[in-house]
C-alpha cells in the first residue's frame, strides 16, 4: 500500500511520462523508503494538514517500518503543515533531541 501510495501520489506532481522515463524509474526504486529494518530509533514529525508529503504517505510509511521491525514513533502534529510542523514545535523538537543527546 505505502509503494502504491507513493507512486499515485508522484503520478499527480511530475508530468506525464515520469513513468516511462528509465532514470526516475530507478530512482524511485532505489530510494523510497522503508525497505529495510533501521537499526537505530526513528522519530517522524507529521502535520495532519501537510500538502507536500500528505499525511496517509507518512501513516503508510510508519506502518511499513513497523512492519519490517523498526522502532519508530510518529508524532502527528494536528493542523499543522509540512513547515508549521516544524516551525511551530521548534521548542518540542529541540528538547527532544537533547533529551536524545544525552542518553
Amino acid at each position: 500500500f505505502y509503494y502504491d501510495t507513493c507512486r499515485d501520489e508522484l503520478e499527480k506532481a511530475l508530468q506525464d511520462n515520469f513513468k516511462t522515463d528509465p532514470d526516475i524509474k530507478a530512482y524511485l526504486e532505489k530510494n523510497i523508503p522503508a525497505k529495510v529494518k533501521l537499526d537505530k530509533k526513528v522519530y517522524l514529525y507529521q502535520g495532519t494538514a501537510d500538502t507536500t508529503v500528505p499525511y496517509p504517505i507518512t501513516q503508510s510509511l510508519y506502518q511499513n517500518m513497523l512492519n519490517l521491525g523498526t522502532d519508530v514513533e510518529l508524532v502527528s502534529k494536528p493542523g499543522e503543515t509540512h513547515s508549521t510542523a516544524v516551525g511551530n514545535n521548534i521548542v518540542e523538537l529541540a528538547n527532544k533531541i537533547d533529551g536524545l543527546m544525552k542518553q
